[in-house]
């Protein structure tokens, strides 16, 4: 049964693609001007959102196409085309809006396999995007047998996780004609390159743990890039609500040659992104076998709106950014390792955070420079047994968030499928009914776990099983 609807999914055409045409802002700007790309912007030109919505309803196709056309006019950019991977010319040419139907398949089907979520959006190629010969987005409505999938894409270039959603977000207001809050079109407000001088800025980021890009990491990186190792992932792992609090219990738990820590929580407790992220990176540590008091690190990628003085919270554009948040010897304690996340993580989310800009600073420096620089060690993330842990926490993005239905059917999504960038430990919101958080693991993480057999205590101490 599944090998005839995978021969059917590889062929749409089966069944006609109907309403296949570009869709243009309802009210686009008065005087066409250029859309700057920011320096975050261009460091994420080569990466594409995906978005998949499962619902159990069908959903309005030209409905949906007419608030379409009203959300590209608050955000002209996806509607425009690149010039050069240096900005974008808001020209209206128009999003590719496809309507596909697929009888044959089955709600069921399309929540049971996330690994074939890309069937369900129209691909985009990142080179052809930026010389401006495709749009910056697309958009895909399928009708299943029983329910509807939506997928977009969106260059990376053009929007950042928080925008991405919250964009579909905006969109599902716009169709019921709920209240909304337009988005920040104003590329002034991203960090710009400063005057410091080139050995300056090499130094101060040397002295902030900055590691060099070497070509042998990037060329030993590109093949598992292009045979699509980066983006392998393994089934997700569900934490219910209930076992959460118990691992922030745990996370509390000084050993007795330690001194116990503050905490943040207004319950005494480290919060669930501070626990979740000190138990998958131990388990990773696990995962391969590396000896107690091996030297890691942990990368945690934040939200720069508010934190940085001059983004604001409805910015659209990238404003997102990794940093190093813990320095820490493998076989350390649950507790340890939190606590360290935790003192990190403050500084660098407070907002306003002279840190986190500094550190964004620093980042636009090296690239206007021209010097492969990362706040975090690019090599010890990707090497055959890491000993860097890269965790992209999405649980606090308005995933779930959206309603395409009218006012006495709503229309909400039954599964979201996580993106596909290569994030190597995802945390992913689960689905409302079923509460808690979903992680994923990606990457060199998902090839390591995967060979393991489903019963091997390493999984069972993964998913904190009594």
């Amino acid at each position: 049964m599944i090998l005839s609807q995978l021969r059917a999914v590889t062929a749409p055409e089966r069944f006609g693609m109907t309403n296949s045409e570009m869709v243009r802002a309802e009210t686009p700007p008065a005087k066409p001007r250029a859309w700057e790309l920011g320096w975050l912007d261009k460091a994420n030109l080569i990466l594409t959102l995906r978005g998949t919505w499962i619902f159990d309803a069908h959903l309005d196709t030209e409905a949906m196409r007419r608030s379409l056309s009203r959300l590209l006019g608050l955000l002209p950019h996806l509607s425009g085309r690149m010039r050069n991977g240096s900005a974008v010319d808001l020209c209206n040419a128009g999003v590719p809006f496809q309507h596909i139907r697929r009888p044959d398949m089955t709600l069921g089907w399309a929540c049971a396999h996330p690994e074939h979520a890309s069937i369900f959006s129209a691909p985009l190629s990142h080179w052809r995007v930026k010389r401006g010969k495709e749009a910056p987005m697309s958009v895909t409505i399928t009708h299943l047998g029983d329910g509807s999938v939506l997928g977009v894409r969106c260059s990376h270039a053009c929007l950042d996780g928080q925008g991405f959603y919250g964009m579909v977000r905006l969109w599902s207001q716009l169709h019921r004609g709920e209240p909304f809050t337009p988005p920040i079109l104003d590329q002034s407000l991203a960090p710009t390159p400063s005057d410091r001088p080139k050995a300056e800025v090499i130094r101060l980021a040397r002295e902030a743990g900055w590691s060099k890009i070497s070509p042998l990491v990037l060329l030993s990186v590109l093949p598992r890039y292009l045979l699509g190792r980066l983006h392998r992932r393994a089934p997700g792992i569900h934490f219910s609500k209930e076992t959460i609090g118990r691992l922030r219990k745990e996370a509390a738990a000084a050993p007795a040659d330690t001194d116990c820590h503050e905490r943040h929580g207004a319950d005494g407790l480290p919060s669930v992104n501070v626990a979740l992220t000190a138990h998958l990176t131990r388990m990773c540590n696990r995962l391969f076998g590396l000896p107690d008091g091996t030297p890691c690190s942990q990368v945690t990628v934040l939200d720069g709106r508010e934190r940085l003085p001059s983004v604001p919270a409805g910015f659209a554009g990238n404003a997102a950014f990794a940093v190093s948040t813990a320095r820490y010897p493998s076989g350390a304690h649950l507790s340890d390792l939190a606590a360290q996340i935790e003192r990190r993580l403050s500084v660098f989310t407070a907002r306003p955070s002279p840190a986190l800009l500094e550190q964004v600073s620093l980042g636009v420096d090296l690239m206007s420079h021209k010097v492969l620089m990362a706040p975090y060690d690019l090599g010890a993330m990707h090497r055959s047994r890491p000993t860097l842990t890269y965790v992209n926490n999405f649980t606090r993005l308005p995933i779930y968030d959206v309603d395409f239905g009218d006012l006495d059917r709503p229309a909400r999504p039954v599964r979201v499928i996580p993106h596909d960038l290569p994030d190597p430990v995802l945390l992913w919101p689960a689905p409302p009914e079923v509460g808690g958080v979903e992680a994923y693991l990606t990457g060199v993480e998902a090839l390591a776990a995967m060979k393991l057999p489903p019963d091997d205590p390493w999984w069972r101490e993964l998913r904190i099983e009594d």
